[in-house]
């Protein structure tokens, strides 16, 4: 939640929001909707931003959009947020970091 609130801060930059999982469970009932839905978010930008933790390598629709965000040429950065704590749940362990699944030929 910190991360997900942290464009609550800035004064009116009109800093686009982090997605609620509800859009993403919305997408999945869709033909095809996951991936057009990550298409919509990637549309518009030059950098993939992957927050990972524990279970984040694994990740099926994670891989999906680093791989997408590959092929359209955008920047791809990785952040290991384990440590940031959650009020209810205190840190994660720390996850591998998804990038590593990949390699550049």
């Amino acid at each position: 939640m910190q991360v997900r609130n942290s464009w609550v801060v800035r004064p009116g930059d009109g800093a686009p929001p982090f997605y609620d999982k509800a859009e993403f469970e919305e997408a999945k009932k869709r033909a095809g909707g996951i991936e057009q839905w990550i298409e919509g978010q990637l549309k518009g930008t030059s950098v993939t931003v992957v927050l990972f933790g524990a279970q984040t390598y694994d990740r099926e629709w994670v891989r999906h959009e680093i791989k997408r965000s590959h092929e359209l040429n955008k920047g791809i950065l990785a952040i290991d947020i384990h440590s940031v704590k959650d009020p209810q749940k205190g840190t994660d362990t720390q996850g591998k970091n998804p990038l590593d699944y990949w390699q550049a030929k």
